[in-house]
């Protein structure tokens, strides 16, 4: 197919490095999101399993989990250079590396549901405001509560 089109035409469809974002990556991309829209249910229980509910949360936490990921791959590589560059410890670290990304996600998403709560708490201890000068305590309105 590459060898009918026009060499211009080939180097836009056809990079052959993977950090430019080609239109055939970005047409393969849609292609699997629309895909997976159709084939899974809105209402799929299968989305709150231990495995799927661990990258959801690494999928909310996307821009520190990816950067821990590039640390930790650096981190791997080294020790794949100085230790070991069997198969088996490959597996190792990959499987650590992803045990540690799903526990930073788990930690960060607990870390914003308390800071959310602690958020609400204070907006709602900000309704009672006692107002200097006047007698009683007044709501967020301006109505007398006490």
């Amino acid at each position: 197919m590459a060898s009918d089109l026009p060499q211009a035409l080939t180097d836009l469809l056809f990079p052959m490095d993977k950090s430019n974002l080609s239109p055939l990556r970005l047409l393969h991309f849609l292609a699997l999101a629309i895909l997976a829209s159709w084939l899974v249910p809105a209402g799929w229980r299968g989305l709150s399993t231990p495995m799927l509910r661990s990258a959801r949360r690494c999928g909310e936490n996307s821009l520190p989990i990816y950067c821990l990921g590039v640390l930790l791959a650096l981190a791997s590589q080294c020790d794949l250079f100085d230790i070991s560059n069997r198969l088996s410890m490959q597996i190792g670290l990959s499987l650590a590396g992803v045990v540690a990304m799903t526990a930073v996600a788990t930690l960060l998403n607990m870390l914003g549901a308390k800071r959310a709560r602690s958020l609400d708490v204070d907006t709602a201890g900000h309704d009672l405001v006692p107002r200097a000068g006047d007698r009683g305590i007044f709501d967020g309105h301006g109505a007398h509560i006490l």
